[in-house]
């Protein structure tokens, strides 16, 4: 299988501090943070204001998306995804750092950096071990927005990356790639309660039990690793799951290149 080596898939909480410290924050890095919480639990703009890496903008998924679905969460427009960064200082040749300040250190990041990824950006990183990580270490923060000057940004589509409800209907015949069900294995199995049915999933891969739960830090894997046939490696997931899948893979520093994530939201209603 072929594999190509991605661009600084993760930086360290040192070398962004030292970023920080040198005033290397600017036109040519910017820091995203990109929490998102279920409703109900923890307000994500609400702990930003309170505090954030210094410099760091606030990426509001809720904003970022195609509100027009009647799926959450789904990508938007190539135009609507190069306004919402180009506002937030991005450019093409901006190196964007992302984070969240999820307890399990890199939650909700790794979805934001796929979406930079599908949207033809290579020059994107997760903070390794998150915003948990930086206060553990006892980097500065601050209340303080970031407010940088707009930025024009170009979106360019990244199909690979990406599969459509009749690819994976096709799929069914061809078997042309392999199918991950990334859910918590109650809702793969239908003993716990799912608001969609579950999809043509052949392997499943629960997040909350592949989480680097100790160290909360991401690194390359000491056990076995899971290895799910030959062809393409593909994630299908909820709408917002593929935030912790892709963390897997970027943790070691390579990606399959025909690696893909799908939406399993409304299979159920096709």
């Amino acid at each position: 299988m072929v594999q190509q080596v991605l661009y600084r898939a993760l930086v360290s909480t040192k070398w962004l501090a030292e970023s920080v410290r040198a005033g290397k924050l600017g036109p040519g890095l910017r820091v995203l943070d990109a929490s998102w919480y279920s409703p109900g639990t923890r307000e994500a703009r609400k702990e930003y204001l309170e505090r954030h890496v210094p410099g760091a903008s606030f990426f509001d998924i809720e904003q970022c998306r195609d509100k027009a679905s009647p799926y959450e969460m789904m990508l938007p427009s190539e135009a609507g995804f190069a306004d919402y960064v180009g506002s937030l200082g991005i450019s093409n040749d901006t190196h964007v750092v992302v984070y969240d300040g999820d307890d399990l250190g890199s939650f909700y990041a790794p979805r934001v950096w796929w979406m930079f990824r599908v949207f033809g950006h290579r020059t994107v990183s997760v903070l390794n071990g998150g915003f948990r990580n930086w206060l553990k270490e006892g980097h500065p923060v601050t209340s303080e927005p970031s407010r940088p000057e707009p930025a024009i940004f170009k979106a360019t589509l990244n199909r690979s990356l990406l599969k459509t409800y009749e690819q994976v209907l096709e799929n069914l015949e061809s078997k042309r790639f392999q199918l991950v069900d990334s859910r918590a294995q109650g809702r793969y199995l239908g003993t716990q309660s799912e608001p969609d049915a579950v999809g043509p999933f052949i392997y499943i891969l629960p997040w909350a039990t592949t989480a680097a739960k100790q160290g909360r830090q991401m690194g390359v894997p000491s056990g076995p690793t899971l290895q799910v046939g030959k062809g393409s490696r593909n994630f299908c997931s909820e709408t917002l799951r593929p935030k912790l899948n892709p963390s897997h893979r970027i943790k070691v520093g390579l990606f399959p290149k025909a690696t893909a994530v799908s939406a399993s939201m409304g299979w159920s209603q096709f």
